[in-house]
């Protein structure tokens, strides 16, 4: 057993005999620190091996985040501790000892990038191998100023100018075109994600891109065909991804969130940050009332005595949420227009998050971006704790959704090996890159 600078070593938990059938998402976030532990099903013994019906929850573990900030990581010891406790509590329920985990990420300044590549087929009709060259020159396009790639997703196969083809396999052309969606980050925030994880002896079987995951746990199949946007409004950061015609198309990460809403609240009212999260949980409000002014808050204040309490009011508490909201939604909807998606989300947007459950957010919303505004919750997986079925759990569900993506294949296997990851982990992701296409 390893023990690192006092640090608690590997976790004792039961037989992994099971575990080469299970997955699990890490999720890393500024609020809060929560794995999932879930048994696939073989995808011969589902009708449908895409649905979410293969996936049943074995083992979730909650904890509050520490040393991790809009999504970055800030202290690596806080967020060692914090990672093996979530881990070790959904081991312990699920009774698998945990070896690989996939991560959703909204670090490292997210860009979507849509491009189309061309290769001549080199024979009489489109082959595999012609599509992986296709692949591997939009992989070295992507990377060309140093990112490192998150996603690579085809929207559409053209041959000989012809578009509109589906699956371009077998059939004759002498030019094969494939628009792409690649999704990008700086490589240097996902290396001490990929470090930190090592720090707990796991490793990273792959990285998820969390505006994508957001998107697929609330976004039905009919708005990702008419076009939707997503807006995951997290504690640090919002995730926002398009989806039109049936493909995601855009991705993008803002360093705001409910964070900023709680701090905005704890220093106008000189109250602690736990305090003011409290108050915005129980009273906020992104709507006023005619009854606000008479409407009386009790707080704990910063330095009265504990048996003292200070009031505001309600319409004082909607006056420091409501700019801030504000100033969220101009920020969404100014990366839409700039990425040029603004029109093909079409008039539906989807809300989630924790932030999504501000009273009043969805109807202030739909006022300030003119569209349709509902709100998403994950749904359609068996064994889903209640929590875990609430908004703010969107990204860590949408990245379990994510292993049964047939071009993303992740390595869902969590078979014994050695208990020593690699440290370069980026590496391991340029092989896992070119197995995946």
């Amino acid at each position: 057993m390893k023990v690192m600078s006092g640090k608690i070593g590997r976790r004792n938990s039961a037989s992994p005999a099971d575990s080469d059938q299970c997955v699990t998402v890490l999720d890393i976030g500024s609020s809060k620190v929560c794995c999932l532990i879930a048994r696939v099903d073989p995808a011969e013994a589902c009708e449908n091996p895409f649905s979410a019906e293969r996936i049943h929850v074995v083992g979730f573990g909650n904890q509050e985040s520490s040393g991790i900030k809009a999504g970055w990581i800030s202290d690596i010891s806080s967020a060692e501790d914090v990672i093996r406790s979530a881990v070790a509590e959904a081991e312990r329920m699920a009774g698998i000892e945990v070896k690989k985990v996939i991560l959703p990420v909204s670090c490292g300044r997210i860009q979507s990038l849509n491009f189309a590549a061309s290769h001549t087929v080199e024979s009489d009709a489109v082959s595999e191998s012609d599509i992986d060259n296709v692949f591997t020159a939009g992989y070295q396009f992507a990377t060309r100023e140093g990112r490192t790639v998150l996603h690579m997703i085809p929207i559409g196969y053209t041959l000989d100018g012809t578009g509109g083809i589906q699956n371009p396999r077998g059939l004759a052309a002498e030019e094969l075109t494939v628009d792409l969606h690649a999704v990008t980050a700086d490589p240097q925030p996902l290396t001490n994600i990929g470090r930190v994880v090592d720090r707990c002896h796991l490793t990273v079987a792959g990285m998820v891109a969390a505006p994508y995951a957001s998107g697929l746990a609330v976004i039905d199949n009919e708005e990702a065909n008419l076009g939707v946007a997503c807006i995951d409004i997290g504690g640090g950061t919002i995730k926002l991804s398009v989806f039109a015609e049936g493909h995601f198309i855009y991705a993008d990460a803002l360093t705001l969130g409910g964070h900023y809403i709680t701090t905005d609240i704890a220093r106008s009212l000189s109250m602690p940050v736990q305090e003011a999260e409290r108050i915005k949980t129980l009273h906020g409000c992104a709507v006023s009332a005619p009854s606000d002014e008479q409407e009386l808050i009790s707080y704990q204040a910063i330095g009265e005595d504990q048996f003292q309490l200070a009031e505001a009011t309600q319409a004082q508490l909607g006056a420091l949420i409501r700019p801030r909201i504000e100033e969220m939604l101009d920020a969404i909807w100014e990366r839409l227009e700039k990425s040029g998606c603004a029109g093909l989300a079409g008039q539906r947007v989807v809300l989630t998050g924790g932030s999504a459950n501000i009273p009043g957010l969805a109807d202030m919303a739909a006022q300030h971006l003119d569209k349709s505004v509902r709100i998403g919750r994950p749904t359609g997986i068996t064994g889903l704790p209640d929590i875990a079925s609430r908004s703010d759990f969107s990204t860590t569900v949408g990245a379990l959704l994510c292993a049964l993506q047939p071009r993303l294949k992740l390595n869902l296997g969590m078979d014994s090996g050695p208990d020593d990851p690699s440290p370069n982990y980026l590496r391991r992701m340029g092989q896992w890159f070119r197995e995946s296409f």
